[in-house]
């Protein structure tokens, strides 16, 4: 039996094991994919104070690095349910069953697709949702760039260094970023702006040949780059009843859901600004309460 299993193990999930091994809780971490999750996706993070040059990738292996100094258990392992028993919960993944007091769940989003046919077949032939991951495979091709938000103009960003040019589409006529990035993408003479307009067609027959866009103008490309906004990771939380409308967990201020004794934190909870530091903050004040709960 554990006091605490964490589900997750990006930086809300990973600043909320150290703080539970820092209270001497028996804690235990679970991750289905990469330590750090989306900070592995990151090119560069300038907004971490006292790291303001980092990759999203080094900023992931020093978390790595701090959990291992605490000797914080974790193992790669995918939650299939959640089970409430009598006083605690069962967690059955795809190797094991564990039982715990308390858990938190930090699972974070998953990119949204554009819902276009020939959009998973094309998935690795010319489609992709991490720039980072795949830009070294279009290295002086023309590629295309969806979305208006900060991910989208950093990857825009980052491809322009590679690629020969780069198509940014956006369905409005103004980007939701900060004015210095927007700046960044105005002035870079690689990216060609495409505002009011949206992507409604794939072509190509073994990969990505070109795009038409909802104007009737047809965009010949090798890549194109989806950054249109994320869903929660939540299909292992289909017995339990804490998700509002858009499928993100509802939550009190101490990050409680109103299951007891289960909380949700980071990217899984909805808000305004999604960033490193509020992540963390709230796995922290999540494993303090949990903390307090069972000194009680």
């Amino acid at each position: 039996m554990f006091d605490l299993i964490i589900i997750g193990m990006g930086p809300a999930g990973i600043a909320a094991s150290i703080y539970a091994k820092r209270s001497n809780l028996k804690v235990l971490c679970l991750e289905k994919g990469m330590i750090g999750g989306e900070l592995n996706y990151i090119d560069k993070i300038d907004n971490y104070p006292g790291l303001n040059d980092i990759s999203g990738s080094a900023l992931a292996y020093k978390l790595l690095e701090h959990i291992d100094e605490m000797k914080i258990d974790y193992r790669f392992e995918t939650v299939k349910d959640i089970l409430k028993k009598d006083n605690y919960y069962e967690i059955e993944t795809n190797k094991e069953k564990y039982t715990t007091k308390y858990i938190i769940l930090a699972t974070g989003r998953k990119a949204r697709k554009l819902g276009l046919e020939n959009e998973d077949t094309f998935l690795g032939r010319g489609i992709s949702y991490c720039a980072i991951c795949d830009g070294a495979f279009f290295k002086n091709k023309v590629v295309s760039v969806v979305g208006g938000g900060m991910a989208a103009l950093e990857e825009a960003l980052y491809l322009a260094n590679i690629v020969k040019k780069v198509y940014l589409i956006h369905r409005r006529d103004k980007f939701n970023a900060t004015p210095s990035i927007i700046e960044k993408i105005i002035n870079n003479p690689k990216i060609e702006i495409l505002y009011n307009e949206e992507v409604v067609k794939l072509n190509g027959k073994d990969h990505l040949e070109s795009i038409e866009l909802k104007s009737g103008k047809e965009i010949f490309t090798s890549g194109l780059f989806i950054y249109i906004g994320y869903t929660p990771n939540i299909d292992y939380l289909k017995n339990l009843d804490i998700l509002g409308s858009k499928g993100y967990a509802i939550v009190d201020k101490n990050f409680k859901t109103k299951q007891d004794g289960i909380y949700a934190v980071g990217d899984l909870v909805e808000k305004n600004n999604y960033q490193i530091l509020l992540a963390m903050a709230d796995g922290i004040t999540a494993s303090l309460d949990v903390t307090n709960n069972l000194l009680k």
